[in-house]
This record gives C-alpha cells, sequence and structure tokens, in this order.
C-alpha cells in the first residue's frame, strides 16, 4: 500500500453505510470545496461522524451528519450554538463551513485548534499526583461558560481543549443557552458534579477548593459533595453498561460456541486468537499458575504479550452453579474497567470469551496485557523508598474502597505488582461492587485484616 494513498470520493449516503471502521481518507465535495477526511474521531454509525479533516490544504474538523431525524436536529443545533458562542465571548471553535441541508445529511467545517484535550492532560498529571491543579483550572473555566449562560451538558473532559493558560470548549452542539448570568442554581449545581465526576476520586477529595475555584455563585461544599455522589453513581453506571455492548470502545465476539467482549482496537487480533485455538495457544504458552479451579498462561501472538486466564469446570455441580451468575470471567473484564473509571492500575484488559455447550455456560476466558514487576510482597524485602510509596497507594485504594462502596475480595501482597513506580492490582473476579454501606463496612474490615494477616504483619 502506498505512504499517501489517494482518498476515495464519497457521497454521504455512502459514508453513512461504512459503520464504525471507514476506509480513509475519503474526500467529499462540498460547495465550499472538497473535504478530505483524514482520521475518525468519533463516530455514531448511520448518524454522525467526526474526522481530522483537509480543507483547501488546511487542517480543519469535520462534522458530518447524515440524514436521520436525530441528526437533522443535532446538526442545526450544533451551528445555531457555535454562532451564539462566538457571539458571547465563549472561546470555541469557529465554523468555517456548512452544507447546510443537502443530499444525504449536512457538513459543518470548524476551525481546527492547537492544543491537547483535557483527559490527555489530566491522566499525564494524575499519574505525576499533580491532577487537582486540573480540577481547580476546568472549574473556574465551568464557571466562565455559567456567567455567560452556557451548560455543556455533555460535560467529560475530552470537551475540553487546553493550549497554554487557554481552555477552549468543544462539543457545541450539547451547550443549552440561557441569558448571561441567568443559568439556574440547580443546573450550575448539577453542572459542576458531572464535570467533577470526570475526574478519579482521590483527586475532589477535598472540595473547598474547588467551591473556591467556582467563585461567585458556587454552591456549599455540603451540597457539592451530596451532588457529586450522585453525579459519580449516574457516570459509572453509564460506563460499566458500556462493557457488555457493541459502541465505540468495544465490540462483541462471536467465535464457534464462544461468546463475549473486545477492546474495540483489538478485535482482528484478538479474533485470529480464538480462530487459532485459545487452548492451544495456552498449551504452547508458558504457564503462570497451574490450578483446578483456574490455569493462568503467558501467550505471545501476534507481536503482543498477554495473559489468558480459564476458568475451568470442575465438576456438573459446579456447571450448574454457574448458570445462576455471570462469569467470572465476565466480571473480571467488568471490574478492570471499574479500576480505570477511578483511577487504579490493573494489568489492561484485551477482552473475555464464554463457551456455551448445549446452551450452558461452561469454560470461560479472560486475556488481559502482560506487565511485569515484582509483587509487594518481594518489595518489602527491600526496605526500600517505594515500599512507602506502595503503602500510600494501598491506603488509597481502601479510601477508594470504602467512598464508592466496594471490596477487593482478596487482598494478599501477592495480588499487587510494583510497575512503574505505581500498584498494579491483579485477580479481580472476587470484586464486588455497588455495596450497601453495612457490606462495605463488614467486606472492607475483611479485606484490611487479609491485608494485615499477609503482608504487614511479615514485613514490618
Amino acid at each position: 500500500m502506498p505512504d499517501n494513498p489517494q482518498p476515495l470520493s464519497l457521497s454521504l449516503n455512502v459514508l453513512s453505510k461504512a459503520g464504525r471502521e471507514p476506509d480513509l481518507p475519503a474526500t467529499v465535495v462540498t460547495e465550499f470545496g472538497e473535504l478530505v477526511l483524514r482520521r475518525a474521531l468519533r463516530i455514531l454509525p448511520e448518524r454522525r461522524f467526526t474526522a481530522l479533516a483537509v480543507l483547501n490544504q488546511c487542517p480543519v474538523i469535520a462534522k458530518v451528519f447524515f440524514d436521520h431525524p436525530k441528526s437533522v436536529r443535532d446538526a442545526r443545533q450544533e451551528a445555531e450554538r457555535l454562532v451564539a458562542l462566538a457571539e458571547r465571548g465563549v472561546p470555541a471553535p469557529r465554523l468555517v463551513g456548512d452544507s447546510g441541508p443537502v443530499a444525504g445529511g449536512r457538513v459543518l467545517v470548524l476551525e481546527h485548534l492547537s492544543g491537547t484535550d483535557a483527559a490527555r492532560l489530566y491522566e499525564q498529571a494524575y499519574r505525576n499526583d499533580a491532577g487537582e491543579q486540573w480540577a481547580a483550572l476546568l472549574v473556574a473555566f465551568l464557571a466562565k461558560l455559567h456567567r455567560a449562560g452556557c451548560v455543556q451538558d455533555d460535560v467529560h473532559l475530552g470537551n475540553f481543549l487546553i493550549d497554554g493558560d487557554q481552555c477552549y470548549l468543544v462539543d457545541a452542539g450539547s451547550v443549552r443557552l440561557f441569558e448571561p448570568g441567568q443559568v439556574p442554581a440547580a443546573d450550575r449545581l448539577a453542572n459542576l458534579a458531572a464535570l467533577l465526576a470526570q475526574f478519579y476520586p482521590v483527586d475532589t477529595r477535598e472540595l473547598a477548593p474547588v467551591v473556591a475555584a467556582y467563585g461567585e455563585g458556587a454552591p456549599s461544599v455540603a451540597e457539592l459533595e451530596t451532588a457529586l455522589g450522585r453525579a459519580r453513581q449516574r457516570r459509572y453506571r453509564h460506563a460499566l453498561g458500556k462493557v457488555q455492548r457493541d459502541c465505540t470502545d468495544f465490540a462483541v465476539v462471536r467465535h464457534s460456541s464462544l461468546r463475549g467482549m473486545v477492546r474495540r482496537p483489538l478485535r482482528a487480533v484478538f479474533e485470529a486468537l480464538l480462530e487459532a485455538g485459545i487452548d492451544r495457544l495456552m498449551a504452547e504458552g508458558e504457564m503462570l499458575k497451574p490450578g483446578n479451579s483456574s490455569t493462568v498462561c503467558r501467550v505471545h501472538w501476534q507481536g503482543r504479550d498477554w495473559v489468558i486466564k480459564r476458568y475451568n469446570v470442575k465438576s456438573a455441580g459446579h456447571r450448574l452453579r454457574k448458570q445462576f451468575k455471570p462469569s467470572r470471567a465476565a466480571r473480571s473484564w467488568r471490574n478492570a474497567r471499574w479500576l480505570e473509571l477511578i483511577g487504579l492500575d490493573t494489568p489492561p484488559a484485551v477482552g473475555y470469551v464464554e463457551r456455551r455447550v448445549m446452551g450452558l455456560q461452561d469454560t470461560a476466558y479472560f486475556i488481559c496485557e502482560y506487565v511485569s514487576g515484582p509483587s509487594l510482597k518481594d518489595l518489602a524485602g527491600g526496605g526500600s523508598e517505594a515500599m512507602a510509596r506502595a503503602r500510600q497507594q494501598v491506603a488509597r485504594l481502601f479510601f477508594l474502597m470504602e467512598t464508592l462502596h466496594f471490596n477487593h475480595g482478596d487482598l494478599k501482597a501477592t495480588n499487587f505488582l510494583w510497575v512503574e513506580g505505581r500498584l498494579c492490582i491483579l485477580d479481580l473476579d472476587a470484586m464486588q461492587l455497588g455495596l450497601s454501606k453495612g457490606q462495605t463496612a463488614r467486606l472492607v474490615a475483611r479485606d484490611r485484616k487479609r491485608w494485615a494477616a499477609n503482608f504487614q504483619n511479615q514485613h514490618d
């Protein structure tokens, strides 16, 4: 394939049928010139396509709205909101071109701004224990939007762009407008809580600095604490629901008697592994943990280093009991995503599959990336400075379990690896989410007892 393939020329109707993996680059002819779509940023099949693009040799952002009733409304609203934001002096991309309604939909071309999205910058800062400053910065910007009469209803960090000290609002279509200075207090509070829910909980433990960063019109700390709890519940429930359905980040996989989920970018590699035979590859791989209930192997596959954990069926009675709850592989898949959401490290999950025999759940497999590092048990023997940092991160884990009402279920020192200065948590299948306060107190206390018996008393 040539290094610079010539773009295909597509109509909006053809592009709308391309699904989540369109053949790019592609050209869409508009009244303001040939728009070359270079890289997809977000795709809602048959509804909307957002891409990095080039128009008249200038980089732009292209938003293609297809001929769908909701998309027609969304396109009109996005165009109107971009004009309104410019009139109010809100930092946002400039509308470069608008095709208006045409055959197959509508095309909006937006200014391509320099800078980096706040989600990426925040993740980098969090890894260096400096995430709180970004919460204060974006809270101050949100207050500015509210004073301008704007509420960004899709307030995730990817919808803010940062270039030096300047913040920009992107995705104007999800903005609600009020008269300047007239956003109701309830809307301001809910919007602020929704923004804070995008940050890892350890960076919003203290809400007084948040209230100070917001400035005039800020809610009380008590009001914000209550609203933040509700906002987190909504966000986490929505995010965990996506791990079991086909969406931008995840894909359903089906192969023979196997059914499961995979991270979408790894779908082709994962399906090739299933085609090659997952049990055969485990037999040829490096055994990490033989066992009756589960078998763990390290497998090298198409240039990737993966760990496969197979949950075995021990007896007919065991198979029967498995039918009434999600498999341990499915729970590990969900729980890996949970830890990502709240800012704790675990080997990146690749996917999982379950085998069904005559409609009954049988063997299940959880696949994650292989990571290397000493266990916490080994780290403790050296008495290093790293051990002090590790203890701080263990304390962070207990804080999160108590705050967010979950437990790990098997807190022994060998279930933690020390990887690039951070704790990496293993064995997620016993983790329980959504506990009541009473359950949290009892199960987290049990985790603390297990932790002390298995680690602290032996290595202090």
